[in-house]
């Protein structure tokens, strides 16, 4: 199955910038001695030049929130600081904020850690991992009903210019049990651990 490379396109792009239109909700009248003070939490938000509201960040955790230019929200997640350097897991819903896409875990702006990505039916689709941005360990693959069908293992290669590699594809849809024996086009082959290997035919057990 051709690999499937699952990534934000846009996230690193609409997370990062930064818009020119901001307020911050700051109280400017003192409470009397007496007053109940609540909780003031400092919101600044980011406008759309069409004056609809871009990004709401607390400048307290570092939590975001961006919105499509017709209110819809697009993506999630957390800063590492006031530079907008991603951290953590971030969330990104499509245009029309029906359902969410992926979920992507960054440090210091570099995916590093968790992803998955999530059909248009709410389901998983693709589990896995990233190092330094690539692909790492074991993706697995789900079909509409969430049942995994594929797994695909990758080795980081620093030699390579993509830094990774695919070194095994598992097709648990055409898997056998351990032990058992098949042959095709003349050759047999015993499955074990959802790989078939070559084996010589005098291995194979007399009928």
């Amino acid at each position: 199955m051709k690999s499937h490379f699952l990534m934000l396109p846009l996230l690193l792009a609409v997370a990062c910038q930064s818009q020119p239109t901001e307020t911050e909700n700051t109280e400017t009248n003192a409470p009397s001695e007496d007053a109940i003070v609540p909780l003031v939490v400092p919101i600044k938000t980011e406008m759309y030049p069409n004056g609809t509201l871009f990004r709401e960040l607390n400048t307290q955790t570092l939590e975001a929130k961006i919105y499509t230019a017709d209110g819809k929200l697009y993506l999630k997640g957390k800063y590492q600081d006031t530079s907008y350097q991603l951290n953590g897991v971030w969330e990104e819903w499509d245009r029309a904020a029906k359902y969410k896409r992926f979920e992507l875990t960054f440090v210091n702006n570099i995916e590093n850690g968790p992803f998955t990505s999530f059909r248009d039916n709410g389901k998983i689709y693709v589990k896995g991992n990233k190092k330094n941005g690539v692909f790492s360990d074991t993706l697995k693959f789900f079909d509409k009903d969430e049942n995994l069908f594929e797994m695909q293992v990758y080795k980081v290669d620093s030699k390579l210019k993509e830094g990774t590699r695919r070194i095994k594809t598992i097709n648990l849809n055409a898997m056998r049990s351990d032990g058992t024996i098949e042959k095709i086009k003349g050759k047999f082959y015993r499955w074990q651990d959802g790989e078939k290997k070559e084996i010589d035919s005098d291995q194979v057990p007399l009928k």
